[in-house]
């Protein structure tokens, strides 16, 4: 740079030598962009809910659009009935007893119930009923509908008042009759 350059011309050198090197990437818009980007990613896959379902399990299908909320799931096996609730899968015995036992309940899947899943008040009931709400029954399609009408049972005894039945849903199947 020349000494004897006037401060207009010193800035019209600074810009020119800018202009030379190319321009400067602004980091904080990318950030904020990726950021926003992650957050949105983050809250939209959290939507998705996937019920696990073990090798050792063939589902039923179904048409229906409805999907199941997050609740306490008995998943009946070929071999043995499982509640899962809160991330913990605990086995509660076995399909083949189920399918044989004596009477109309379980009294193994009746305990893990109740000591598992917590009573909750009904919403507009003015006595104070409490109920567990809602159930899922995951069950391979090949168990025999004794077992399958004894869990639900055992369920309904359990204070649960929604006892739902998990199937694959199938697509182009006609609905509503």
């Amino acid at each position: 740079m020349n000494r004897s350059m006037s401060f207009r011309g010193k800035r019209l050198e600074r810009r020119a030598d800018e202009q030379r090197r190319g321009g400067t990437l602004n980091l904080v818009s990318l950030m904020d962009i990726f950021t926003i980007l992650v957050f949105f990613l983050l809250v939209n896959s959290s939507a998705v809910e996937v019920l696990p379902a073990p090798r050792a399990m063939t589902l039923p299908e179904s048409i229906a659009d409805t999907r199941a909320r997050e609740v306490p799931v008995i998943m009946i096996t070929r071999d043995e009935i499982f509640l899962q609730y809160s991330g913990n899968v605990t086995p509660v015995g076995s399909a083949a007893e189920a399918a044989n036992a004596e009477g109309a309940t379980l009294p193994a899947l009746r305990a893990a119930l109740q000591r598992d899943v917590d009573l909750l008040p009904i919403e507009g009931d003015e006595e104070g009923g409490r109920t567990r709400g809602e159930i899922n029954i995951m069950a391979d399609k090949e168990t025999p509908f004794s077992a399958l009408k004894r869990v639900m049972a055992t369920a309904t005894q359990a204070d649960f008042a929604n006892v739902s039945l998990t199937v694959l849903q199938t697509r182009g199947g006609q609905g509503g009759s």
